[in-house]
C-alpha cells in the first residue's frame, strides 16, 4: 500500500471556493448569527436603502444577509440598479451574483486594503456610502471612510462567535491548514503550542497574514504558506 494521502484541513465557515487536490477536512471554529431584522439599527438602515449611491460587501456572509433583509423590506432587486456595488474579491462578487446583484467593482485584491484602493480611484464627493459588516470587522475600513471625509453609514449586521462544539481531526492526518480570517487563527493557537513538523498554514488575506505571522514569532518548525 502507498503512503496515506495528507489532508488539508480548513477552518473557516464555508470552504466551497477553496480549491485543493487534496483531501479537505472541514471544521468550522466559528459560527454567524444575523442581528434581528427589527433591530433599531436595521430598521433605520433598510428603511432608507434607496438613499445609499455606493454598497461595500466585504464577505459571503454580509451579502447573504443584507439581500435576505432587502426582500424581506419589500425591495426589488432592480431598485439598486442605479447603485453602486463594490465587492471584496471574487468570491463576495460571486455571491452577490448568486443573489441576483452584479458588482459594480470587484477589489483584484480580497482585502479591506483591495477595496480602499477602489474607492481611492472614484469620485466619492457627492457619494452616500453603505457599508454593512460584521461586529468583529476589522477598522480599516470604517477610518478610511471618515478621514476621506466620505459621507456614509455603518450597519452592523451580524456576529461572530466562537462555535462552542468541534473536533480537530489528528494534525499528524494534516499536510496544511486554512486560516481564512484572524478569529480562527487565535482559537487554533489557544488549543495548540506545537504542531507537527513540515505542516503549511495559509492565511487568506493580508490582515490574517499579519496576525499569523505574529502568532508563529515566537514558535519554530512551522511553514507559513502564502
Amino acid at each position: 500500500m502507498g503512503e496515506k494521502v495528507k489532508a488539508v484541513l480548513y477552518l473557516g465557515i464555508d470552504p466551497k471556493h477553496f480549491k485543493t487536490d487534496k483531501p479537505l477536512i472541514h471544521c468550522p471554529l466559528l459560527e454567524i448569527v444575523a442581528r434581528p431584522i427589527d433591530s433599531m439599527e436595521i430598521k433605520q438602515v433598510f428603511g432608507s436603502i434607496l438613499d445609499y449611491t455606493h454598497i461595500i460587501f466585504t464577505s459571503k456572509s454580509a451579502v447573504k444577509i443584507f439581500f435576505k433583509y432587502f426582500r424581506d423590506f419589500g425591495y426589488q432587486l432592480d431598485q439598486l440598479n442605479n447603485k453602486y456595488l463594490i465587492a471584496m474579491g471574487q468570491v463576495t462578487a460571486y455571491f452577490m451574483k448568486e443573489e441576483g446583484a452584479v458588482p459594480t467593482y470587484i477589489a483584484a485584491e480580497e482585502s479591506l486594503e483591495g477595496v480602499m484602493r477602489v474607492l481611492s480611484t472614484l469620485d466619492l464627493n457627492q457619494a452616500n456610502v453603505l457599508f454593512p459588516k460584521s461586529s468583529s470587522a476589522m477598522p480599516s475600513l470604517a477610518h478610511f471612510l471618515v478621514e476621506h471625509e466620505i459621507h456614509h453609514q455603518i450597519c452592523t449586521l451580524y456576529d461572530v462567535y466562537n462555535r462552542k462544539q468541534f473536533s480537530l481531526p489528528d494534525l499528524n492526518d494534516i499536510d496544511e491548514i486554512i486560516f481564512p480570517n484572524s478569529k480562527t487563527i487565535d482559537i487554533f493557537f489557544s488549543l495548540f503550542d506545537t504542531l507537527p513538523e513540515g505542516i503549511k498554514l495559509q492565511a487568506l488575506g493580508a490582515a490574517t497574514r499579519e496576525t499569523l505571522k505574529d502568532k508563529l514569532s515566537e514558535k519554530k518548525n512551522l511553514v507559513i504558506s502564502c
